[in-house]
């Protein structure tokens, strides 16, 4: 099996990605899972800017089936990157890997969108659309509830995002206001208002994940994103768990960044790096405060 996967051919990466989008259409539809295909080349058309690359195929699942999807793409060849549990800090996606087909995002929730994760799925299936990629007819958002969702996600890209969204408003023009109004319908005012740069409402920020979004479309360091993320949560325990959580390195990313198993040295070593890089930061920090 080894020697036949070395003679595989390499895909072209907008090829592999649009085959993973059809591969996974026709899975789903086999199997009577609801998922959307979202972002990247299942956008409509000019939505990105000319060139503007994706990586890997991005799918959002009814939530009630991400677990049953997740298994039946593991029984034909893909391997789990990063669970639910440790993709992000909003625990929304499972990271797949296929030798042939490359990265896989399925998604059970989308961050920045605040009612149930059920309720949302149901919002943008009862208007999705249909469009076809690599020969299969694949469930998409509407056009509308697309641009929103590229916009969300905007606010988690600072390298990207800010381009994004205004090619995204220039293409758009007019429909732009269904998209605003649309953010308002999800409860996704705060990253939305900080992706597009609006004059924030006094609601957004005052909002308890606005500190959280403010240093996700920054970019900032790790204590900004702690303090972003404590003022988000609700309730003690959340609370405690981020704290916990800050100093112990996330398994399936530091195996990523190894490309081995890590050892427990490499714990220690990652503990080390990151209390180190939170006093740095705490220390800066004060010195912005005159402290």
């Amino acid at each position: 099996m080894a020697e036949r996967e070395k003679d595989i051919v390499p895909l072209p990466l907008e090829v592999r990605v649009r085959m993973t989008h059809a591969l996974i259409a026709v899975i789903c539809r086999e199997n009577g899972i609801d998922v959307l295909h979202i972002k990247g080349h299942s956008a409509p058309d000019g939505f990105y800017r000319p060139n503007r690359t994706s990586s890997d195929a991005d799918i959002l699942v009814r939530p009630t089936q991400a677990k049953l999807l997740v298994s039946l793409l593991t029984a034909n060849g893909w391997k789990t990157v990063t669970t639910f549990e440790s993709g992000s800090i909003f625990q929304h996606a499972t990271a797949l890997w296929h030798t042939v087909w490359g990265y896989v995002d399925i998604h059970r929730s989308f961050p920045g969108i605040s009612i149930h994760p059920d309720e949302a799925f149901q919002e943008f299936w009862s208007r999705r659309s249909s469009k076809s990629i690599a020969q299969q007819q694949c469930n998409v958002p509407d056009s509308v509830d697309h641009a929103l969702l590229i916009a969300i996600h905007a606010a988690r890209d600072p390298s990207r995002g800010n381009s994004d969204v205004e090619y995204l408003k220039l293409r758009l023009e007019d429909e732009w206001q269904k998209v605003v109004a649309r953010s308002t319908e999800m409860r996704a005012e705060t990253p939305f208002a900080i992706a597009t740069q609006r004059t924030l409402p006094a609601n957004v920020e005052s909002s308890r994940d606005f500190l959280l979004w403010r240093a996700l479309a920054n970019g900032d360091d790790r204590l900004a994103l702690l303090q972003g993320r404590l003022a988000a949560a609700n309730g003690m325990f959340p609370k405690a768990k981020i704290l916990a959580s800050i100093f112990i390195a996330n398994r399936d990313h530091l195996h990523m960044q190894l490309q081995r198993p890590p050892r427990w040295s490499d714990y220690v070593l990652e503990f080390k790096s990151r209390a180190n890089e939170t006093l740095s930061a705490w220390k800066k920090h004060r010195k912005g405060r005159g402290e």
